[in-house]
């Protein structure tokens, strides 16, 4: 017999469907199929085939269709599984029992047979469009990625404007990381369904995640317009305006989904975050309260809640967070280290000690808890193995430069002005200093280079007390034939203009000069290859003007009673004020008899005010400025100048007095600033100076007020 062609077998099979014999044309279309498995021809004439064969078995009842329906959409899946499954085998053909058969399975998580139940749904009709997308689903959810695109896929060539399976291949593709093909694949289905705000959501998700934060807030704006109290779209604009660092918007955004869900800690953990990277600690720690009262074991929350109650000085409260956020998971570094941060701050270096070396145990590689126990090490006097911690840490991170700086200072503490100094540069590398650097292309002079006859803008970076302490060097650079130009801080201009070798002095806020170069004064020392040794301590190296002087000493009046000008305490920014500053009540309970006492400082803090309304042995600058108009640095230089001695903690004050001449008494803590050297009573800075500081055993700065005062006393 002669073997057919493949029309013929196309045409034959074709006469066979029109003729009413599906079953006869079903098997030849199989035939060509598996010579030919591409044959679309072949393929179409199958599944009109299959469609016949169904068509012809009989259906189930439509009551029970109506049933199933509304079973499943009463959530009453068991339900729904248990009569579809009656009815599947008495209609074996009836695709749509077995679609909401695949669809309950699913529902419930059990994807074989759900993955099964599809399959069978889109032998039974292969034109099933719904059938290869719900495939698709459930073949993804088992993470079986390929063969659920290839269904998405089939789904799409049976209806090209079908949007479902086109958002659905998009959320395969995101899976496989191919970001820039699920955009696509998003695109397409709101193009084709303008108003499906899930593919909306997801092609927001897809711009956030390829790093386009402001196209991600378009498409999530989208989905909200379609869906105002969709709740998953309001979570990821949410994470889009903090990508943007539209922190505001952010804020207001979870603040509206805690009230549509009140009962999710997680949302309430995120806008306590967002309200402690805005420093806004208060509200932060509401928020994490209220994270915690909705999952009590939200070791995250209790881990930030003691973070924020920390950064208000709550530090008890705050360990007892980071015990209960331990207790939860103990394998968490970061829980051991924020708990080493919040016991330093107590001085409790020895229980922080331990802390960072658990933090460590659970981490090898953590650098920052390097950095911590290095510091914690140098507060309990261990310089040795705390430069071990910092080198470790630079090892593991060399890209950070924070534990070469620490090392700089340590060993500027110890006298070593060689190494120190040199190490002391790699804080331009840290943006902290590195954004107070004039942002200019003038060459930066560190002594490499011959400055005779050129010009050099001296500026300052840091604190006052910088500024007073190394300006003096202004002169030596003067000395190597330089044209010095000193920017400082407004409040010092006049002051330090009197120095010699400056030929002019500005304020560092206003325009820079162009100059042959440039040095910071911090790098002065570097510069000048200055030690312990070689500093000239001719001091005074400032004097007050002589009529502030006159002004300032008719104020103060005649008396016989010596005068000493007091500074308990420094600016509350400062990072180590805790250690530094000493509160007034401590001090007052210590203050000699028949002395006028006079405060310098300008910034009192609230507390101390009321001490000082309601005593008298301290007058402030508000008993002397009776006309206004009185007390800026020039005043407070002759301030200084008239007292018989000053007792300071370690502030800009404490340098203006030395810079003056005054004789000076520093109360330092125990581990004191570098420039303050390590165990000695005197400084190489300031020959009119002694130091008296706390030891690591002092529980209070009652021994070292008393020595200040003693020191003053026994030279009457």
């Amino acid at each position: 017999m002669a073997r057919l062609s493949i029309d013929q077998m196309l045409s034959k099979g074709g006469a066979l469907l029109r003729k009413g014999k599906p079953e006869q044309a079903k098997a030849i279309f199989e035939d060509i199929l598996f010579a030919y498995p591409e044959n679309s021809h072949a393929k179409q004439g199958l599944s009109k085939a299959i469609q016949a064969i169904a068509a012809a078995q009989p259906a189930p009842p439509q009551d029970i269709v109506n049933k199933l329906v509304s079973m499943f959409n009463q959530g009453q899946i068991s339900a729904t599984i248990e009569l579809a499954e009656r009815m599947r085998l008495e209609y074996p053909h009836a695709f749509f029992l077995w679609n909401i058969l695949g669809a309950g399975y699913l529902r419930l998580g059990n994807l074989e047979p759900a993955i099964n139940s599809f399959r069978k749904a889109c032998e039974v009709n292969p034109q099933f469009c719904d059938g290869y997308n719900n495939l698709g689903v459930a073949l993804k959810a088992q993470n079986k990625l390929e063969e659920a695109l290839q269904a998405f896929k089939r789904a799409l060539s049976i209806n090209p404007k079908y949007a479902e399976p086109l958002n659905n291949i998009g959320n395969v593709l995101r899976s496989l990381e191919r970001q820039e093909e699920a955009r696509n694949a998003y695109e397409k289905a709101v193009q084709l369904k303008p108003n499906f705000a899930e593919a909306f959501n997801n092609l927001g998700v897809v711009h956030l995640e390829m790093g386009n934060s402001i196209d991600a807030i378009k498409a999530f704006e989208k989905a909200l317009n379609l869906r105002p109290d969709y709740v998953e779209a309001l979570q990821n604009i949410g994470n889009a305006f903090v990508d943007a660092k539209k922190h505001e918007r952010a804020i207001s955004t979870f603040q509206k989904l805690t009230s549509l869900r009140p009962g999710d800690g997680d949302l309430y953990f995120k806008l306590g975050s967002l309200f402690a990277e805005k420093e806004e600690y208060n509200s932060a720690i509401e928020a994490f309260k209220a994270a915690i009262l909705h999952n009590p074991n939200h070791d995250g929350a209790l881990n930030n809640l003691g973070n924020a109650l920390a950064k208000l000085g709550q530090l008890d409260d705050a360990l007892i967070h980071f015990e209960r956020a331990i207790e939860l998971k103990p394998d968490e570094s970061s829980f051991f280290f924020n708990k080493g941060k919040a016991l330093e701050s107590q001085n409790r270096h020895t229980d922080a000690i331990a802390a960072y070396k658990t933090a460590i145990s659970l981490r090898p590689d953590y650098a920052e808890a390097y950095v911590n126990l290095g510091n914690a090490l140098i507060n309990e006097g261990d310089d040795i193995d705390g430069l071990k911690a910092y080198d470790k840490s630079y090892e593991i991170d060399s890209g950070n430069v924070e534990p070469l700086w620490n090392k700089s200072l340590v060993l500027l503490r110890q006298g070593d002005f060689e190494n120190g100094w040199r190490l002391y540069e790699t804080r331009w590398d840290n943006p902290k200093f590195g954004e107070r650097k004039p942002d200019t292309d003038m060459p930066y002079w560190l002594g490499d280079f011959d400055i005779s006859g050129k010009s050099i803008l001296l500026f300052s970076e840091q604190g006052l007390g910088d500024s007073i302490q190394f300006s003096r060097l202004a002169r030596d650079v003067a000395r190597l034939g330089a044209k010095v130009t000193l920017a400082v801080q407004k409040p010092l201009k006049n002051l330090l203009g009197q120095i010699e070798g400056v030929s002019e002095v500005i304020a560092y806020t206003d325009a820079l000069p162009r100059c042959d170069c440039m040095c910071s004064l911090m790098s002065l020392p570097l510069a000048l290859q200055l030690n312990v040794n070689n500093l000239d301590l001719a001091a005074p190296y400032l004097v007050a003007e002589s009529k502030r002087i006159d002004t300032v000493k008719a104020r103060l009046g005649a008396t016989d009673k010596p005068r000493i000008g007091l500074a308990w305490s420094g600016s509350l920014l400062n990072d180590n004020d805790h250690n530094r500053s000493i509160s007034l009540s401590d001090m007052v309970q210590h203050l000699p008899q028949d002395i006028d006492f006079f405060c310098l400082q300008k910034d009192i803090r609230p507390d101390d005010q009321k001490i000082l309304a309601a005593s008298s042995a301290i007058k402030t600058a508000a008993d002397l400025d009776k006309e206004q108009g009185f007390f800026d640095f020039d005043d407070t230089a002759a301030l200084c100048s008239l007292m018989d001695r000053v007792v300071s903690v370690d502030t800009s004050l404490a340098h203006l007095a030395g810079a003056l001449g005054v004789p000076t008494t520093v109360m330092l803590p125990s581990l004191a600033d570098f420039r303050w050297l390590k165990d000695r009573s005197d400084s190489p800075w300031y020959g009119c100076m002694e130091l008296v500081r706390r030891t690591r055993t002092d529980k209070s700065w009652d021994r070292v007020i008393e020595q200040a005062f003693a020191s003053h006393q026994n030279r009457r």
